[in-house]
């Protein structure tokens, strides 16, 4: 990592002041970079992982002035942003995890043998007693769980740790709510998905009215042109649980969701499917979805 110092650094921060600031109408990325990028740009011989450990360390040790992470992930990879703060705005190091801070929570214990196939769950985090419903349905059909908010262990780098999470799991799961479906990471973690394994499937929460009435729009095989009736009920419950969120980001993470779809193995209903049901008949009800997915056993 001879590379990687003082001088590094302020090469870095002249370059990324060079990005698109906030005054210019451009796509979030623009703004930022990834290591892959900073490498090449750079042309030296130190890998990605190499770079993001590095300037990680550094911004924890409070040593970036200029530089910083992004909270969310680049929209489409699984991968750290890095930006100057001139152009994203300054963040306080404690207003965010780039690592973990606390201890893995300790879920129920289910009697799986230790080779059972592993199956990973993207989700928000409030919705995590939702999330432990599924968990215990994968868990009597023979499947583990990974979920970040048990396997990552304190002090381990977020992004890195659920990187590595995917690609050791023999699917994933996006679970959809109205929490979650303009999540920026849910979004970033099944695209990341796509492109390493050979089962992803959305997963929606039934017991939405809203989000159902919403997915009702959704047609299969063409751009999703959302109406704004529709999301702003998922919009106005959203930050009623007091979280701070863009919310044109927030309708474009949902519009970028719903176009990926089809992407996905399967769209299943949890836990039911609607009774009074007019959207697409592509969706399929939780029981099925569970005799699919013992096959891949």
């Amino acid at each position: 990592m001879e590379t990687l110092n003082n001088e590094f650094i302020k090469e870095l921060e002249t370059k990324l002041k060079s990005l698109p600031s906030l005054t210019v109408d451009v796509e979030r990325e623009e703004r930022w970079m990834t290591a892959e990028q900073i490498r090449d740009w750079a042309g030296i011989a130190n890998s990605p992982e190499d770079i993001d450990q590095f300037l990680c360390d550094q911004w924890q040790l409070g040593r970036l002035k200029y530089i910083r992470p992004a909270k969310h992930p680049h929209r489409s990879k699984l991968v750290t942003l890095w930006g100057h703060i001139e152009n994203v705005w300054p963040i306080d190091p404690s207003q965010f995890q780039i690592s973990r801070l606390d201890e893995p929570m300790q879920l129920e214990r289910f009697e799986l043998p230790g080779d059972a196939p592993q199956i990973f769950v993207s989700y928000s985090s409030i919705d995590l007693d939702l999330v432990k419903q599924l968990r215990k349905q994968l868990a009597i059909k023979g499947f583990q769980t990974w979920l970040y908010i048990s396997e990552i262990k304190r002090n381990n780098y977020i992004i890195d740790n659920v990187s590595s999470g995917i690609k050791k799991c023999m699917a994933a799961i996006g679970f959809i709510t109205r929490s979650s479906i303009g999540s920026a990471w849910v979004y970033s973690e099944l695209e990341m998905a796509v492109n390493e394994i050979n089962h992803v499937y959305a997963l929606f929460d039934t017991s939405d009215h809203a989000l159902m009435r919403l997915l009702e729009s959704f047609v299969p095989g063409t751009p999703s042109l959302y109406n704004l009736d529709l999301i702003q009920p998922l919009t106005d419950a959203y930050l009623e649980k007091g979280i701070e969120h863009n919310i044109e980001g927030y309708r474009n993470s949902i519009g970028n969701l719903l176009n990926s779809l089809g992407h996905y193995t399967e769209k299943v209903m949890f836990p039911n499917y609607p009774p009074e049901w007019n959207g697409s008949k592509v969706f399929i009800n939780f029981p099925e979805f569970l005799q699919k997915l013992a096959l891949l056993k």
